[in-house]
């Protein structure tokens, strides 16, 4: 039978308890981006921005843009005058309220190109172009 010296049973706690924990962290799941979203209208139409949240908590909530309206910058989207706050896997669907039958999406937040994550402001963002 082979003796283990304390020092040698001290790493080899360090190393098990290393092991463990990067494990454990390994398993937590990456935090989501979540943050506010704006929206410009950049086309020659009015359109209509419908949102879903994944989670079933918002479902069908719209908002009418005017054509241009919300330029480059976008404008921030808000119920009750608080902001939406979505987060990857939510949805949002754009499409023309003038008969056109011109649409945009479903875009899925951080699987799809567009909306764009801004990770220093903490928001996601949209401009149409037609």
């Amino acid at each position: 039978m082979s003796r283990v010296s304390s020092g040698h049973a001290a790493l080899l706690c360090a190393v098990l308890a290393t092991l463990f924990i990067c494990q454990v962290v390994a398993a937590q799941p990456k935090p989501s981006r979540q943050g506010e979203v704006r929206i410009g209208n950049k086309t020659p139409y009015p359109v209509r921005v419908v949102i879903t949240k994944a989670d079933g908590s918002l479902e069908g909530a719209f908002w009418d843009f005017a054509p241009g309206e919300g330029g480059s910058e976008g404008i921030r989207l808000a119920l009750a005058n608080k902001p939406v706050l979505l987060g990857e896997g939510d949805v949002i669907t754009v499409f023309t309220v003038d008969g056109s039958r011109k649409y945009w999406g479903p875009n899925i937040l951080g699987r799809t190109l567009a909306p764009f994550w801004d990770g220093r402001r903490r928001m996601w963002t949209s401009v149409l172009r037609p």
